[in-house]
């Protein structure tokens, strides 16, 4: 009991030497459990069109998407915990393109929950027009506050779909690969 003492009057002492309170701590936790936590998804983790090429020198795994047509990738995963309050995403597409051309491609992205139950996993996304800003740089688009598709119920869910392409479109007029890196997904409370 008196080591028990001990330990928690250190704890307090210590406590006081960093500059917070422990009512500032409890806060601090507190606000932690609620922040919104990214999943991050690498491209060999999508279930096709990717492949570990050497990119700046380096192997990496990239979403190569092809410009003559409609091709997208998909990543399930399980609902992560917390996630079932959220309000939106934000979806996030780390890409670059293989053309110093500044003609428009089209993004084809989604979210989409089902049930272990549903025979089908859904298949719902939407495009947005998107311009590069030149070869091979690294550009980031994010759709804010999205909202997912498909009878949307992240309460009775057990699982999520992200989906990441290209979509054929009369926008999608760029005529190089476009190369995808990562895709993070970020939910809104």
């Amino acid at each position: 009991t008196e080591a028990l003492v001990s330990a928690n009057a250190d704890v307090a002492a210590n406590t006081a030497k960093v500059g917070i309170t422990p009512a500032q701590a409890d806060a601090i936790v507190a606000n932690g459990a609620t922040q919104r936590n990214s999943i991050f998804f690498t491209p060999s983790q999508f279930d096709h069109l990717h492949s570990r090429e050497i990119v700046n020198g380096y192997y990496q795994y990239i979403l190569t998407i092809p410009p003559s047509n409609t091709s997208y990738a998909n990543v399930t995963f399980p609902k992560p915990a917390g996630w079932e309050n959220a309000t939106s995403f934000d979806f996030t597409v780390y890409w670059s393109a293989t053309t110093d051309l500044t003609n428009t491609w089209t993004l084809e992205w989604g979210v989409d929950t089902y049930t272990t139950s549903t025979t089908v996993a859904p298949n719902n996304s939407t495009e947005l027009t998107v311009t590069p800003n030149g070869t091979n740089n690294l550009q980031i688009t994010t759709i804010e506050n999205a909202t997912p598709f498909g009878g949307f119920n992240l309460e009775t869910a057990d699982l999520l779909t992200a989906i990441v392409g290209r979509w054929n479109t009369s926008a999608n007029v760029n005529t190089g690969n476009i190369i995808i890196y990562a895709v993070r997904l970020t939910p809104n409370f």
